[in-house]
């Protein structure tokens, strides 16, 4: 039963390219946003996490509530969990559609 939820663990690493032929790879996203992956909060925002450099320089209540007022996209919750995730796609798009409105 371990082989078996390893391998329904395993994501497929595609780049963001690829999913998405209209949104261009940006040369200062992290590599993390370059694939299709699932961030938890702590890796989005600063959660006072050590040794640990958030995707955005906001806190985790103002996350939040960007994300209940629709500012922000909205998380995945993923089967069988109470885990609540991003899409590293949605975040990236995020952080793009900030850095153009400066």
């Amino acid at each position: 039963m371990a082989a078996t939820s390893k391998q329904s663990r395993s994501v497929t690493h595609l780049t963001i390219a690829e999913t998405q032929p209209g949104l261009q790879q940006h040369q200062r996203l992290p590599d993390i946003l370059s694939q299709v992956a699932y961030l938890r909060l702590w890796q989005i925002v600063d959660c006072n996490k050590k040794n640990v450099m958030p995707l955005l320089p906001i806190g985790r209540t103002s996350f939040l509530t960007g994300v209940k007022d629709g500012r922000f996209p909205k998380p995945v919750k993923i089967a069988g969990t109470k885990c609540n995730c991003w899409r590293s796609d949605d975040i990236a798009a995020l952080i793009l559609e900030l850095d153009a409105q400066k």
